[in-house]
């Protein structure tokens, strides 16, 4: 829901509560008629109570233009239709849905009317508003269908809908698990080859329109009954996008190539770039758990409830979870109003709790009185309160450089638009349980005003930095090997297994879902292949050792001249020393693609060889980026007082306590307060190598209580 009215000079006949709602209806003329009708669309609106409403159609769109999520109308691109024969003003993307609509509807048959947001809703009176969207689930829930409009298509029309009516066809006709369709195989079915990114870009930009980044979408597509989505004169049925996206997300490589390659040469590093088809993946998946709510046969509704009660350290899933656990899930999710960051998650919300026998949340919408700062605490109180557990601030990460307000530092700020951090999946999936099992009869946690007070271990602190994400893009030699480097000869870690306790830390010690870290089987041709655990970490070592040396050569210089420069990394040799296969073997170039290519039967300096080093290290140097992409986006990596290896937040600084918390998954990074060294502020979670499945604590662990304001 938008803020703003487009009322212009419009009266609405009179004011209505939340037993009824408004319904639009178009103004059909007889054939004759119609060269004198007005060409803007004409409407009538009605108010219709809830327990007796005719046939209708419920409106999905953008307020705002359909292709830019980053653009907002004016009040002067405002377009007039006629409303009860007055004037009344909507933006341009509504007046080419409801043009499109009317020139496509049955006024013989199927419903007659049309439910609109901008429209049916008085936008300027608030409380009116406040009982509206306060019963959108209902709206949405009772419409015969909803219509989505994506808006007009005004690029290589002709090309998505190729690629759209071919996709499916990959499924059918190509078995293989884990291996890559080939070009042939993709030009018998007539699709462009994997590599080609600008064929694959309608695709692309088709799921990147404005519509998919709202979060409004996001209940209304879970609680609508059916779905029709129109594009330009083109629609299709969502059953049919919503298998197409599944595929999509379902065919790894594929899906790869597609919203990771022709996007952006690189994902933004705080997490607020989510590939457009993941995203779609993700509205999809709610809409198949809602409708499958509570049927345990279904995956959806499974992983999303394990979810829920993974996050937030409940056994069931109730309101307050859910809308926390539906809150963080969708940060990244656009709305004009900051409270809409809650108030667009109640109606999904309510219809569960309706389907589990539950009263409604006592959250409503108030547009009124209701702060997002008293909206926000309430939500995270409300949960605390609940479940009693501290899982949930394993989940909370806020640059403070965002946060607005005065708020306590573990309440999210919902704001601040941020991706899903990788450490929400792992938690779900019981991945870490590094502050052991809480008693169901003894809270971890107990709000006192707003403060909260839990039970924590203090392990060590951080003593400092060893990386930092943008490191890893970077071109020229990494600066973490100097400091890591430093640490091995300074026997402040220990250099044996210094190397892969770094590798493992920057991923969480997580490949996608597997843990601890290691790629998974693929299938190359015949042959199934493997690698182990440390070979990619290696390989992208191997990369920016021979990207560095090329920055310091002719371009025509012979790839078998590199061993002088090889000797001279010192820092890398040090690292190398430990002699545990992490990083590439830099005394000769020979060893050097030896190490590559983990064949140490390779011999010489043949062009074979050199080739074959080359193919395998950039393809596993990018799927090592792939990874740190997704668990160190804003995040770094430190060694702590008692060596200890952690991925902890960006504005972590030295000195922080790293705090083992009861009841909480992961360690949490704490900060004493300027005011009351006694109290202490949320920097974030860690990943504390280690010590991530309780091994830090036992049953004489002495527990000390912190207070976080």
């Amino acid at each position: 829901m938008a803020p703003k009215s487009g009322t212009a000079t419009f009266s609405y006949p009179s004011a209505i509560d939340d037993k009824s709602i408004r319904l639009l209806r178009f103004v059909h003329r007889p054939r004759v008629l119609a060269a004198f009708a007005s060409k803007r669309p004409e409407l009538l609106i009605e108010t219709c109570p809830l327990d007796n409403l005719p046939p209708y159609r419920a409106l999905s769109y953008t307020w705002g233009p359909p292709e830019n999520a980053t653009l907002e109308y004016k009040e002067a691109d405002k377009c007039p239709i006629l409303l009860n024969g007055q004037e009344f003003l909507v933006f341009p993307n509504l007046m080419d849905a409801l043009k499109r609509l009317r020139r496509t509807w049955n006024f013989k048959s199927g419903p007659q009317h049309l439910w609109i947001d901008a429209i049916c809703i008085n936008q300027v009176d608030k409380i009116e508003k406040s009982f509206q969207v306060g019963r959108l689930d209902k709206v949405y829930r009772r419409a015969s269908n909803t219509v989505v409009w994506l808006g007009e298509i005004t690029t290589q029309p002709a090309k998505l809908m190729i690629l759209l009516k071919n996709i499916p066809r990959i499924q059918a006709q190509h078995s293989a698990k884990y291996g890559m369709p080939t070009a042939d195989f993709l030009k018998s079915i007539g699709l462009p080859n994997l590599d080609d990114a600008e064929s694959w870009r309608p695709l692309v930009d088709f799921f990147r329109r404005t519509w998919f980044t709202r979060l409004w979408i996001i209940q209304e597509v879970a609680l609508s009954a059916r779905i029709q989505v129109f594009w330009g004169e083109h629609c299709m049925p969502w059953e049919e996008l919503g298998s197409l996206i599944s595929h999509m997300i379902s065919q790894s490589n594929l899906a790869a190539l597609v919203f990771l390659r022709s996007v952006d040469s690189h994902r933004r590093s705080d997490e607020r770039s989510v590939e457009p088809i993941s995203a779609a993946g993700a509205l999809n998946g709610v809409r198949e758990s809602y409708l499958h709510w509570g049927n345990l046969d279904n995956t959806n509704y499974t992983v999303l409830a394990g979810r829920v009660k993974g996050q937030c350290g409940c056994a069931t899933v109730t309101p307050a979870t859910l809308l926390m656990f539906l809150c963080l899930a969708h940060r990244n999710a656009g709305a004009q109003d900051p409270r809409d960051k809650v108030f667009g998650f109640l109606g999904i919300v309510n219809e569960i709790a309706r389907k589990e026998g539950l009263g409604r949340c006592h959250i409503q919408p108030n547009y009124t009185t209701t702060t997002p700062e008293e909206l926000y605490i309430q939500v995270a109180k409300d949960v605390l309160e609940e479940t009693g557990s501290a899982a949930i601030f394993a989940t909370f990460q806020d640059p403070p450089g965002r946060r607005k307000g005065s708020m306590p530092s573990w309440v999210p700020d919902l704001r601040i638009q941020l991706g899903v951090p990788r450490v929400m999946r792992l938690i779900a999936m019981g991945t870490f349980k590094a502050g052991g099992k809480v008693s169901p009869v003894a809270p971890s946690v107990r709000i006192n005003g707003n403060c909260v007070l839990l039970r924590g271990h203090q392990v060590s602190q951080i003593r400092s930095l060893v990386a930092l994400a943008p490191e890893f893009l970077d071109a020229s030699l990494d600066p973490w090997v100097g400091r890591l480097a430093q640490l091995c000869r300074s026997g402040r870690v220990a250099k044996s297994s210094a190397v892969e306790d770094f590798w493992r830390t920057l991923l969480m010690n997580t490949v996608k879902a597997l843990y601890p870290a290691k790629w998974p089987y693929k299938r190359i041709g015949d042959d199934w292949l493997c690698a182990k655990a440390g070979d990619h970490f290696r390989c992208y070592v191997a990369f920016m050792v021979y990207r560095g040396w090329r920055e310091t050569v002719p371009e025509e210089a012979d790839i078998s001249g590199m061993d002088v420069y090889l000797r001279s990394l010192t820092d890398y040799h040090t690292l190398a020393g430990g002699g545990t296969g992490h990083m590439p073997d830099l005394r000769t170039f020979n060893s050097f693609i030896q190490s590559m290519v983990c064949r140490p039967d390779f011999a010489g300096s043949g062009s074979a060889t050199a080739v074959e080093g080359h193919r395998l290290t950039v393809k596993r140097y990018f799927e090592f980026i792939h990874e740190v992409q997704a668990t160190m986006a804003d995040r770094s990596v430190v060694v702590s007082t008692r060596g200890q290896f952690a991925n902890v937040p960006a504005w972590s600084q030295t000195g922080d306590h790293i705090v083992i918390v009861q009841g909480c998954p992961c360690p949490l990074i704490l900060r004493p307060s300027k005011d009351d060294p006694s109290s202490f502020t949320l920097v974030g979670h860690a990943y504390v190598h280690g010590i991530m499945h309780g091994e830090a604590i036992n049953a004489t662990t002495r527990w000390e209580e912190y207070c976080l304001v």
